[in-house]
């Protein structure tokens, strides 16, 4: 191989060297620079819409259920003895309806009935287990619970509940 061989091949192999070490520095490069992005950008914006999904689906519904809690028509139809269960089922379903809940409930702490849009769907009882929700909820000193739970009762469904003491005008559980 002649002198004229030699250079043209030394000449190619370093450019090829060159060029394969610049292409792998850019893409090191690259990747973290994506990376960085990613970390930096990209995750705190999906945190942020995923806290902000969470937040609307659990606040709306709690304070849907705060509305209901302090509702004079509610108090003022147990404290007169709950007369005409139309009416409370009526009002539920408006609750429901407007505010696009999958459902809405109300438990008498005098009579026990459980009441739902479709009307009295069942007395609970402190000997059976699938009311303990109740009797532990009504002994705790917080105002209201989330839970989840199945509701045999409605749907058998897996359903978010928010259970929110309704409080008479004397400060009494009703």
């Amino acid at each position: 191989m002649n002198l004229k061989h030699k250079v043209i091949a030394l000449i190619v192999s370093l450019l090829l060297g060159i060029s394969t070490i610049t292409s792998f520095i850019n893409y090191r490069i690259n990747i973290k620079r994506e990376q960085n992005q990613l970390r930096n950008i990209a995750l705190p914006l999906s945190i942020d819409n995923i806290y902000t999904e969470v937040q609307k689906r659990m606040i709306e519904p709690l304070l849907v259920s705060s509305l209901m809690a302090n509702n004079t028509f509610m108090k003022d139809w147990v404290l007169n003895g709950e007369k005409n269960i139309n009416k409370i089922s009526k009002y539920l379903k408006k609750i429901q309806n407007k505010y696009n809940i999958f459902t809405t409930f109300f438990v008498s702490n005098f009579t026990y009935h459980y009441y739902h849009p479709k009307g009295l769907i069942d007395t609970i009882n402190k000997n059976n287990s699938k009311d303990q929700w109740y009797f532990n909820f009504k002994n705790k000193k917080d105002i209201y619970e989330i839970n989840l739970d199945y509701n045999k009762k409605i749907s058998n469904a897996l359903i978010m509940f928010i259970n929110y003491k309704v409080m008479g005008y004397t400060n009494n559980l009703i």
